[in-house]
């Protein structure tokens, strides 16, 4: 027997999961079922998030790479020398 499950969340949280899941090819409910199914299992809540650079922010990071065509710095091929340059 199923039930319907109202929650609140931000419009635009839904609609990025939503597009998501659909990227995925799985509805919205799946994904939530789905971690609904794993809290119960696991008896546990995990709340985590691996820190990810935005697509947007990579590919500005590219475009200045590439533009710029140069390194910041030398390269180093002893870390004594590193340490050296750092102490400047």
């Amino acid at each position: 027997m199923e039930t319907i499950l109202n929650i609140k969340t931000k419009k635009d949280l839904k609609k990025k999961a939503q597009s998501l899941a659909s990227e995925l090819g799985v509805p919205l409910t799946t994904v939530v079922n789905s971690y609904l199914k794993q809290f119960v299992r696991e008896r546990k809540l995990v709340l985590e998030m691996e820190p990810r650079i935005s697509d947007s922010l990579m590919d500005k990071w590219h475009k200045i790479s590439l533009e710029a065509n140069k390194n910041v710095s030398k390269k180093f091929t002893k870390a004594t020398d590193l340490v050296a340059y750092l102490k400047i």
